[in-house]
């Protein structure tokens, strides 16, 4: 087990060549969604409502919803989505600029939320509840997205959020002396469309248009960074938290904020896995000797100021020393240090066993003198198999190849490659079928693990026909010689695409002329009694490059004979650059056909001889150079 140490107090995972899409669901009441899924270590809740009602708490809501990232690229791995529009409408992919659904969602009447904006709010969500504080401070995680983004944030409609926080030992402006959680970090200033966006306190900005930073998983096309909200509390005192999202001024263009599960929680020390995706989570499983896992244990930045040392717990039936390499049961927090990472290596002992588990699980006692544990998963397997199979074939390539994987984490993905020596390229199937004779080699990957092994098809080699040549273009009139290196056959077919056709015997050499400019593609048919193979082979006959200079143009704006260009043919870029009699360079170009307009730097330049020198390259790849000199008259 390797330690590593981070200072730093966010810590983002993207990836951006994922395709799959978030899920949401609003099978979960409001009151389910705060006690099942958002609350964490230390936190009990009562009294919930929905936009002010404890019996709308009970019932479904479209704009209540939970959501999970499943294999996407969104940085949070599931939890509470709260939005102005229908929930479902976060998910991905992003092909809509100005995603709305309202149907479902009501008018949010709420007076922390309107003083937040000086525009009126309308339909949204205010999710509120009260809690005891088992700590001296509780905190939580968060992703503000919007169809705002990325222009409307100058707009009067820019929607809204707020965390309104109250209870004794606050004094805040809003309702009950509450404060507002959902500040931007260091500050008191509340997070809008209007002053977190490209242009606005950039850094936390996320831009998503056309699923730019999150593939396919989300539909909002911008949003902020995962962003943490906390605050200190008094030991045993009840608390009131309210929630909120809203559309400001009218009802389109969706927006929502994402709560990460399990978050809202006491600031204890929390132990979590992360996948290979970058997603957090508190169970994982990995496989012996191919993977590893990094468990990350975090302490909170109230405890920064101190070095601390907490001790690992254990349980279940992972030997320490024989399955685990290098484990360590304590991780030091030197000061200013937020989080310890331990990277988890299993051994792979060569030994078919089931899953084995091991919890680890860290306990803290709060300032209150409650003691409370966090504490992580992780299974681990004996490591993906494969089982390799082929069959023989005729003289034709009609044999195949199987692989079958074994105890695989995730999807399967099988790419064939061969036959060896001639490797062709690589086929992902699990089967790879009309195969020649050769070793064939199999790389099976799943979500952690890379094994490869090999498997031979017995078959008669087939023809192979082959044809190379020395040159692959040439200039008109041109003749190519084309070279028969086939394997195993015994007469061969050729046809030129010049109208010529021949055949042979043997692997004489052939040729063949070509007057005209074009595009030949050369045929070879090899045979071997019934079988046979095609090659083809192609080649390409160009024109010369020809140019024409000119001395004299008339940049006078009549539309006749403004522009100073060369009249090319077969040409397929120019180096051009002009000078003034004094030697100071005017003009310089790398086009298909560089024109000036008798101008420097915007001015008109005088009448007089200019001079000007090419290098033009042919679309054969000739090369012409040279200088002459053009007469300017206005």
């Amino acid at each position: 087990m390797k330690i590593k140490t981070i200072n730093s107090l966010f810590v983002i995972f993207l990836t951006f060549s994922l395709s799959s899409q978030i899920s949401v669901t609003n099978t979960q009441t409001p009151s389910d969604l705060i006690q099942n899924v958002l609350l964490g270590t230390g936190v009990n809740a009562t009294n919930i409502k929905y936009n002010g009602s404890s019996v709308n708490a009970l019932s479904t809501q479209v704009n209540a919803t939970y959501f999970n990232s499943g294999s996407t690229s969104f940085p949070i791995a599931d939890g509470v989505l709260i939005s102005s529009g229908a929930g479902i409408g976060a998910v991905g992919p992003n092909n809509a600029s100005s995603q709305t659904n309202s149907t479902g969602t009501s008018v949010v009447v709420d007076a922390d939320m309107s003083a937040i904006t000086p525009n009126t709010i309308t339909n949204g969500v205010v999710l509120e509840f009260d809690f005891v504080a088992t700590g001296d401070s509780v905190s939580f995680e968060y992703l503000f997205g919007s169809e705002e983004y990325p222009s409307d944030f100058g707009a009067s409609f820019y929607d809204v959020f707020g965390f309104f926080l109250s209870g004794p030992g606050f004094t805040g402006p809003y309702s009950n002396g509450g404060v507002n959680l959902a500040t931007l970090p260091g500050t008191t200033t509340s997070i809008s469309i209007l002053n977190l966006n490209p242009t606005n306190n950039a850094t936390y900005y996320v831009d998503n248009t056309s699923g730019l930073s999150y593939g396919n998983s989300i539909q909002y096309d911008g949003t902020s960074i995962v962003m943490k909200a906390g605050a200190h509390l008094i030991c045993g005192q009840t608390y009131h938290m309210k929630l909120g999202v809203s559309n400001v001024g009218d009802q389109a263009y969706d927006t929502g904020v994402f709560l990460k599960g399990g978050s809202f929680s006491a600031d204890v020390i929390k132990v979590q896995a992360t996948n290979n995706l970058g997603a957090v989570i508190d169970s994982i499983t990995i496989e012996e000797g191919c993977s590893s896992i990094d468990i990350s244990f975090i302490r909170p930045l109230s405890f920064l100021d101190t070095m601390q040392v907490f001790h690992i717990q254990t349980s279940g039936d992972v030997n320490l020393t024989t399955d685990l390499s290098n484990y360590i049961d304590s991780v030091v927090f030197n000061i200013g240090v937020d989080t310890v990472l331990f990277t988890i290596n299993p051994i792979n002992d060569g030994i078919v066993e089931p899953t084995e588990l091991v919890q680890l699980m860290v306990f803290t006692i709060t300032p209150c003198g409650d003691t409370l544990y966090d504490s992580v998963r992780v299974y681990i397997v004996d490591p993906i198999k494969m089982v390799l199979s082929s069959t023989p074939a005729t003289c034709m390539p009609d044999g195949s190849a199987t692989a079958l994987a074994v105890g695989n984490i995730g999807p399967a993905i099988y790419s064939w490659t061969g036959p060896s020596p001639n490797v062709t390229d690589t086929v992902h199937t699990a089967t790879y079928n009309n195969i020649s004779s050769g070793w064939y080699v199999m790389t099976l990957e799943d979500d952690q693990c890379v094994i490869k092994d090999s498997v031979f098809v017995s078959v008669l080699n087939p023809p192979q026909a082959i044809i190379s040549t020395l040159n692959d273009s040439g200039s008109a009139p041109t003749s190519f010689v084309f070279f028969n290196s086939s394997t195993n056959a015994t007469n061969y077919a050729w046809n030129f695409d010049n109208g010529m056709t021949t055949t042979s015997s043997d692997l004489s050499n052939q040729s063949s002329d070509y007057p005209l400019s074009g595009e030949y593609t050369i045929q070879l048919i090899a045979f071997a009694g019934l079988c046979s193979d095609t090659a083809y082979k192609t080649v390409y006959v160009v024109d010369e490059p020809v140019l024409d200079p000119t001395n004299i143009f008339t940049p006078n704006g009549d539309g006749v004979n403004d522009q100073f260009h060369l009249k090319i043919q077969n040409v397929k870029q120019i180096e051009m650059t002009i000078v003034d009699r004094w030697g100071v360079i005017v003009y310089g170009e790398v086009s298909v056909n560089p024109k000036w307009d008798g101008t420097y730097n915007g001015e008109k330049l005088p009448d007089g001889v200019y001079f000007y020198k090419y290098k033009a390259t042919g679309i054969n790849g000739k090369i012409i150079e040279g200088q002459e000199f053009v007469h300017l008259i206005r």
